[in-house]
């Protein structure tokens, strides 16, 4: 018997963990998605790679709800119209939801006893979550974010601008999501600074959930071991690694200027994933920093197991999946405070006091000077707290409170 949760998933997320623990829980329904493979043609040399990531084996069994065709065409027609920007995030979160309510539609009648609760990440929720509403169900909202308190701190995160991004999002965006959060029963934030940001925007304290990220290590992680030499030298630098989006407002300017503060220390960083900023041409041409570009997520193990230290300086974040999958790697990680509680200060990693070049660059210098400290922190780091059957277990228990809350109010 299929269960009562419905899960609607733009992309990829997080590798499709919030169906993966509601399945596991026994509470998963179905899936509706843009774009998905089947488990069974997932390694075809037909699909190019990303392609080949919007599925999961675990998945197999599950009625996935898509429109490859569709979402093709959608993107096809926005290239040709040159539409970028917040204008063409919009216009997939729009087009996504009209997709999610015509899978709605098509939903066969509900069984006597049936109560659905419809999951929807933020920015793609709102049309689905007025549907749900005109039939009685819950609705549960996944903050993939910190909001505009979040979008706030990358206004203010440092001097060099973010010509090659999307700058900040329009008036209306915010205002739907408002509706989103109105609508929602429940809101899963990852993170404590998500909940502090989204009440300080005036978000129902009530709603909100705390349900940190789940994660599972790819195959070969836990076997992994890391070493470390006994000094750093120009031989032998110390590798830092940046992976994931590389902007201004996750830290990638700050860890430039962190380098300038730290001279002709041994060391080097690996910047992997897509630049969305300019850097002056100095940067572009340090024998220090290594420009890789966004490579796929199969790639990504490589980088992990070859770095000495992970960089998550970011200025908001609503938790950081990078973070787990460093530390399933056994990779120390140097992060700030707004983001999940991964970091454990002085024991898997560093935790900075602000997130600013000094205080990134003392972080980085008294890592070099104690390799040892180092191989330390590899040893504690760890992903046991950040299971899918923990996550299932949570999304359950927000699901029967729920319930228990509708069988009280009607």
């Amino acid at each position: 018997m299929p269960g009562d949760w419905i899960c609607c998933q733009l992309g990829a997320r997080e590798h499709y963990s919030i169906p993966r623990a509601l399945l596991r829980a026994g509470a998963l329904n179905r899936l509706i998605t843009d774009m998905w493979v089947s488990p069974r043609d997932a390694s075809s040399a037909l699909y190019p790679g990303r392609i080949r990531e919007r599925s999961h084996a675990e998945l197999i069994h599950t009625e996935v709800s898509s429109a490859n065709l569709g979402v093709a065409a959608f993107e096809a027609h926005q290239r040709l119209k040159r539409v970028a920007g917040w204008d063409r995030i919009i216009n997939r979160n729009d087009w996504f939801q009209r997709h999610v309510i015509r899978c709605l539609s098509a939903l066969p009648a509900e069984r006597g006893g049936t109560e659905r609760v419809l999951f929807s990440f933020s920015y793609t929720a709102l049309r689905p979550f007025q549907f749900a509403k005109s039939l009685g169900w819950s609705t549960v909202l996944g903050q993939i974010d910190a909001g505009p308190s979040g979008e706030a701190a990358f206004a203010k995160a440092g001097s060099v601008p973010d010509k090659l991004g999307s700058g900040a999002p329009p008036l209306g965006y915010w205002q739907q999501w408002r509706q989103e959060c109105d609508l929602a029963d429940a809101i899963l934030v990852n993170s404590a600074w998500s909940a502090e940001a989204l009440r300080s925007v005036g978000v129902a304290g009530h709603k909100l959930h705390v349900v940190p990220l789940a994660y599972e290590a790819a195959a070969g992680a836990s076997a992994f071991r890391r070493t470390y030499p006994r000094e750093f030298s120009k031989w032998r630098p110390l590798r830092l690694l940046f992976l994931g989006q590389v902007t201004i407002g996750k830290g990638a300017a700050v860890v430039l200027e962190a380098l300038d503060q730290l001279g002709a220390e041994p060391l080097e960083v690996w910047f992997v994933g897509a630049r969305r900023f300019e850097v002056e041409e100095r940067w572009l041409v340090d024998p220090r920093v290594h420009w890789v570009g966004a490579v796929p997520r199969s790639e990504t193990a490589l980088h992990y197991q070859q770095a000495d230290v992970f960089l998550f300086p970011t200025f908001s974040d609503g938790f950081g999946l990078t973070q787990l999958e460093a530390q399933s790697w056994k990779l120390p990680v140097v992060a700030s405070r707004f983001c999940g509680d991964v970091v454990r200060d002085g024991v898997n990693g560093v935790l900075l006091e602000s997130v600013s070049p000094s205080a990134l660059a003392n972080a980085i210098r008294s890592l070099l000077a104690q390799p040892n400290r180092l191989a330390s922190m590899s040893q504690a780091a760890s992903t046991r707290d950040f299971s899918l059957e923990r996550l299932g277990t949570d999304l359950r228990r927000i699901g029967a409170q729920l319930a228990r809350s509708r069988a009280v109010h009607g």
